[in-house]
């Protein structure tokens, strides 16, 4: 377990996009439903021989609104985090799948944490999730 763990190093993030729309007459309160739908996209230098891989991680957030009327907000985020594949042959091994969890998990709490710095900036202290991406890939609802 511990040689996947090694086999890449976080060297660099990047926010890409942070985008926030909000109804300031639609007041989200601390009941309101959050519908999140998460991207993940991992892509190499080279296919051959990678010595870099980029990992993408997005969340859209939408408030739950009521038949008829609007959310009472939207928000996107996108951040690139930057590897160095340390160990290409263990790397290598791993399927594209595995690879994502991977590099996915060694960012979650970073991007945790903006997710949750753009939820209070809106008001929504409230909101609660899970300190590893396996709990919430798990949860239904948290």
């Amino acid at each position: 377990m511990l040689k996947f763990l090694k086999c890449v190093q976080l060297y660099s993030s990047s926010p890409k996009k942070q985008i926030v729309t909000f109804d300031r007459e639609v007041v989200a309160d601390e009941e309101t439903d959050l519908n999140l739908s998460f991207k993940t996209d991992i892509s190499e230098d080279d296919k051959k021989k990678p010595t870099k891989a980029k990992l993408t991680f997005g969340v859209t957030a939408q408030s739950q609104a009521e038949e008829g009327e609007k959310p009472a907000f939207n928000a996107l985020i996108e951040v690139e985090y930057f590897f160095k594949i340390k160990d290409l042959e263990t790397y290598s091994s791993l399927s594209d799948d595995e690879q994502l969890d991977l590099c996915s998990s060694l960012v979650f709490l970073d991007f945790r944490r903006r997710m949750m710095t753009l939820f209070e900036g809106i008001g929504l202290e409230g909101v609660k999730l899970p300190l590893s991406l396996q709990k919430l890939q798990e949860a239904e609802e948290y």
